[in-house]
């Protein structure tokens, strides 16, 4: 199987998430291409929706959008999708995928009911404690969403690219 590891580094700990680079190979690339351009540089985790996900992504956008795919993958807990803007039921939602992803901090089936699902593209192998300590941080309401107080700053490396 092709396997690409990432190491998100938080001042909370490590997260290590293996890609699905057989099932998920364009979001896969995706993000390793931005991790290997730098764009993570500064990133952050900012939002903690308690029992359902923490996101993060490039804080000031500047990533390119990219096709939805069908990968098949189930948001359960501990998987990390592609986050994306609009109506997921709308074709017009699905190609808005650019930097921000989210884990799951459970079994998210809803997710995978829509016309165009979230697309799944990894998990996380190592530090879902560390993913439940964002979880519990204290958040404040905007809007319909949570969002962290202070925002977890990360940094993103490669550590295995296999082919």
């Amino acid at each position: 199987m092709k396997a690409t590891v990432l190491l998100i580094e938080t001042k909370l700990g490590t997260i290590k998430v293996e890609l699905d680079t057989e099932r998920a190979p364009n979001t896969s690339d995706h993000i390793v291409r931005l991790v290997k351009k730098g764009m993570y540089a500064g990133g952050c985790i900012y939002r903690s929706e308690p029992g359902f996900v923490v996101q993060g992504g490039i804080p000031d956008g500047g990533a390119p959008n990219m096709a939805w795919e069908r990968t098949g993958l189930k948001n359960a807990r501990g998987t990390i999708s592609m986050a994306r803007a609009g109506d997921p039921n709308t074709e017009e939602s699905a190609g808005t995928g650019s930097s921000e992803f989210f884990i799951n901090l459970a079994e998210n089936g809803r997710l995978d009911g829509y016309k165009w699902p979230y697309v799944v593209f990894g998990k996380v192998v190592e530090g879902m404690e560390v993913v439940d300590k964002v979880a519990a941080l204290p958040v404040r309401q905007e809007g319909r969403i949570r969002l962290l107080n202070e925002p977890i700053k990360f940094a993103v490396k490669i550590i295995v690219e296999r082919e």
